[in-house]
């Protein structure tokens, strides 16, 4: 993807990569949660919310870890409450 993406003459197409180590649902069980914890899980949530900015307003960063798409999802979730 990020292949093509340099291949593109018109700018057309940018390619953002998430890498969650683990995402949890909105409803999360016990286990679920102690797993999270344990590996910086991202909410279902906040990681959608952190690639529609990323897509919305672009980025110069084009590939995010788990612990850029915590920190954008909460930055996101902030400035929208």
């Amino acid at each position: 993807m990020k292949e093509l993406a340099r291949k593109g003459q018109d700018h057309s197409w940018e390619t953002y990569i998430a890498r969650p180590s683990m995402v949890l649902s909105k409803r999360p069980g016990f286990l679920s949660r102690v797993a999270g914890w344990i590996l910086g899980a991202v909410q279902v949530d906040h990681l959608a919310i952190a690639m529609l900015d990323m897509v919305s307003n672009g980025s110069a960063q084009d590939t995010f870890e788990n612990a850029d798409l915590l920190k954008k999802g909460a930055q996101v979730m902030r400035e929208r409450n």
